[in-house]
């Protein structure tokens, strides 16, 4: 039997498109004389947190003093957070209700406004490990729980172990406390998410860059509706294209019948895997081709080549395509 995988997410910048903190600042601050000051402020030291530069514990303390939040805040805030899931989860969310078991949020940020979001996505409540907040009589929030590991560095790690998973763990995430659970040695590896914001000191530290949830997947065989990641596709425009052909791949109005195509082409003909391409660029060059921005599999390659065929299944009627992408993708060296 395989052994099971398990997947460690981050929330802020990973599931969503944004920092939950900057965005309660915007919905604490909206009518604050000082909320440009302010938001910066927070700006910062949320980065400083994520890239290891400030302590954690230190970061939150600082946000929560400079906002003084309300647990009213905290509804506006929910609402909001759910219309920023990032893109690539939005796709995916079969992919969350299916491994719904071995699917882990684990957050520096806090409970009361990543459960109801991540829920929504078939994430067991159980499976949401986060920081809590602590209230007054009054619901203004006057601190955090200070006795959970994920309010100081080397947390994440720390809740990791104590979940003991079986099986293989990977993480993914945007910020340094992915990172440091991979480097407790508690994961298999450690995928920094870039899909809303990169972080130097964090990609330096990754096995793998994952520009979207699609090309994690792709990578583990984990999604079978998509033969390649879209973040990965580069696509060729020649003269004279009808205007109804640009308007349906605009990235804002997408045409389901002009993505399986483009789906179905990239996954005949084109390879991408991280452990085989130094060997597949190596019979490239073989085969007298110079690796391009998308290779033509070498199998196919070295089938058609002595045949004295056109590298490409396209028919006659597409010969002005064809002729393009060999002079894009197959000028010889």
């Amino acid at each position: 039997m395989k052994p099971a995988k398990n997947f460690v997410i981050d929330f802020d910048s990973t599931f969503t498109k944004v920092e939950a903190f900057d965005v309660l600042a915007e919905i604490i601050l909206k009518d604050h004389p000082e909320k440009e000051s302010i938001q910066k402020q927070i700006f910062d030291i949320t980065n400083q947190g994520m890239d290891g530069s400030l302590s954690l514990r230190e970061s939150i303390e600082k946000r929560i003093q400079l906002l003084s939040p309300h647990k009213r805040h905290l509804g506006y805030l929910i609402e909001r957070l759910k219309t920023l899931v990032t893109d690539s989860f939005q796709r995916n969310k079969d992919f969350f209700s299916t491994h719904a078991d071995h699917v882990f949020i684990v957050s520096n940020g806090f409970r009361e406004f990543i459960e109801p979001v991540v829920t929504e996505f078939g994430i067991k409540k159980g499976n949401v490990l986060a920081n809590e907040f602590r209230f007054d009589d009054q619901g203004n929030v006057i601190g955090f729980d200070k006795e959970n590991p994920l309010s100081a560095n080397n947390g994440k790690a720390e809740q990791i172990k104590k979940l003991n998973l079986p099986g293989d763990v990977y993480v993914i995430g945007d910020g340094y406390t992915d990172y440091e659970i991979k480097h407790s040695g508690l994961a298999n590896k450690f995928y920094a998410f870039t899909e809303n914001i990169e972080r130097e000191k964090v990609v330096t530290k990754a096995d793998h860059i994952t520009p979207s949830l699609d090309e994690f997947l792709y990578l583990n065989k984990l999604n079978t509706n998509i033969s390649y990641p879209k973040n990965r596709i580069n696509m060729l425009l020649l003269e004279g294209v009808h205007p109804v052909a640009l308007e349906l791949v605009k990235a804002d109005t997408p045409d389901a019948s002009l993505e399986d195509l483009a789906f179905g082409f990239v996954g005949e003909w084109l390879w991408y895997d991280e452990e085989e391409a130094p060997v597949e660029r190596a019979r490239y060059a073989d085969y007298g081709y110079p690796v391009r921005g998308a290779n033509l599999k070498s199998e196919k390659l070295a089938l058609l080549r002595p045949r004295g065929l056109k590298f490409s299944s396209l028919d006659a009627a597409g010969r002005e395509v064809r002729e393009a992408l060999i002079a894009q993708w197959l000028s010889p060296a």
